[in-house]
């Protein structure tokens, strides 16, 4: 029994961190889609080059989040997983 629970809870695992990072992919798009924007404002001289520079900087750090949000659940979720695996028996 507690082997069964075992595996779902590593299922569940998985699957929480394959959704995590397919919301980040998404959230990235929409980042670069408005670096896009932001890039063609700032040539066309919609923008100053203040307003430029705050917003990507915000959108950079935003970036930043997600990477380590990624990274420390991924880390979490594989030494979960390695020391579940490894339990004695």
């Amino acid at each position: 029994m507690k082997l069964t629970k075992l595996i779902n809870f590593l299922f569940e695992e998985e699957e929480e961190l394959l959704n995590m990072h397919m919301n980040i992919i998404q959230e990235n798009a929409e980042l670069l889609t408005e670096e896009g924007r932001l890039l063609q404002a700032i040539q066309s001289d919609e923008h100053d080059i203040d307003t430029y520079a705050h917003r990507l900087g915000s959108i950079l750090d935003r970036k930043m989040d997600l990477v380590k949000m990624y990274l420390l659940t991924h880390s979490l979720t594989y030494l979960l997983t390695h020391s579940l695996t490894h339990l004695p028996t």
